[in-house]
């Protein structure tokens, strides 16, 4: 137990919590923010995994707004630069504080792994579920026993009055155990993607992109275990100094899942801001060449070009809510031994037109497309 001396100047990790949880606070709005934006944007419903990334974004403001409340009255000092008056209230705080950290941080892990769940099948979604249950399991335990600990309950943030508690030794090791599971999830949940993304045929750079994108995750581990460093110092006689440092570290926890669960998503938004780019471009400079691209087709000054369209099976025009998920990855739907229709379609346009084509290189919006012949049907089973 390391030893205080009254005379030493205390040290005020207080404004450095502050700062820090705040924020990160503000990063991970930002993110969740344009993740909404980008659901919207696109004419997507939230789905599951949307309400529960929001849900945890509120807890971990709350854990920080009860934190700022606990720095007032003394965390981030040397307990012996606390007003004694002040140690049943910070208690408190820090319980509350504490109880929306550990929540706020296993909702946004699950969040993540639902979206997973959506674009994943067989073994994975499997595994998926297991590191759900696990996870939730050993941290919802963790935030119940920090009110059951003792008895009277009250005891748990009032150390004066009469009581029992679990030994400190016991609770500390369980909260570090539970902290390294969170930290193996976020790890776990961050390399299973590349399996799926390793079945998908799409080009290697995107397939890069794409698994870059949904292994962030692995920074929320990072956080996880040096929380895990963090906290056996609370057993060294002074919890409102040594807690002002597990305290930032379980918000960065989540603000990180946060911001690492909405990059995948933001890949929308990127698509958005290159549409508007080259919309400012061709408007400003007007077209730049001879020819412009529709789908992949070379259209010189007056043409007619003929475009062909392959559809697989009966297919509803209505967006679901889980498409935005998929379309991360940007995976068919449908699968195989399905009859396949395919259609020409006659498209016209002039010279008029090209700097409208580049807007959206997606989008036939604005163009007669007229069908050229009858449909020919081809069995792939």
């Amino acid at each position: 137990m390391a030893s205080l001396s009254a005379n030493a100047t205390p040290d005020d990790l207080g404004p450095k919590v502050e700062i820090v949880s705040w924020l990160l606070i503000g990063l991970s709005a930002v993110f969740l923010g344009l993740r909404v934006f980008c659901k919207f944007r696109t004419h997507r419903a939230l789905w599951w995994d949307d309400h529960v990334l929001i849900v945890s974004w509120v807890f971990q403001l709350i854990a920080v707004c009860f934190t700022t409340a606990s720095v007032r009255l003394g965390l981030g000092r040397h307990i012996y630069a606390v007003d004694p008056a002040n140690l049943a209230p910070l208690g408190l705080n820090s319980n509350v504080s504490s109880t929306f950290a550990v929540l706020a941080a296993v909702l946004s892990k699950t969040s993540f792994a639902l979206t997973l769940l959506r674009i994943t099948e067989g073994y994975t979604k499997i595994a998926i579920w297991v590191i759900i249950a696990i996870m939730n399991s050993a941290m919802w335990l963790t935030a119940l026993f920090v009110w059951i600990k003792c008895n009277p309950p009250r005891k748990t943030w009032d150390r004066t009055i009469p009581g029992t508690c679990w030994d400190s030794s016991s609770t500390s090791k369980y909260d570090i155990f539970s902290a390294a599971i969170s930290g193996v999830g976020d790890i776990a949940l961050s390399l299973l993607p590349w399996k799926v993304l390793f079945n998908l045929q799409i080009k290697r750079k995107e397939k890069i992109g794409v698994g870059f994108a949904m292994s962030m995750g692995v920074f929320a581990g990072g956080t996880a275990f040096v929380k895990c460093a963090k906290l056996p110092e609370l057993e060294y006689g002074d919890p409102t100094y040594y807690a002002a440092d597990v305290a930032i570290w379980a918000t960065a926890e989540t603000a990180t899942t946060i911001m690492a669960a909405s990059l995948p998503v933001l890949r929308v938004l990127l698509q958005y801001v290159k549409s508007s780019a080259r919309k400012y471009s061709s408007e400003r400079y007007g077209p730049s060449g001879d020819a412009s691209h529709v789908k992949g087709t070379r259209a010189t000054r007056g043409a007619t070009t003929t475009v062909t369209v392959t559809r697989n099976g009966p297919r509803s025009h209505a967006i679901k809510d889980d498409d935005s998920d998929k379309s991360i990855l940007d995976r068919p739907v449908g699968g195989g031994n399905q009859i396949v229709q395919t259609n020409e379609y006659i498209v016209e346009f002039h010279e008029q037109d090209r700097a409208k084509i580049n807007e959206d290189s997606d989008s036939m919006g604005g163009y007669e497309m007229t069908n050229r012949a009858p449909s020919r049907l081809q069995d792939t089973a």
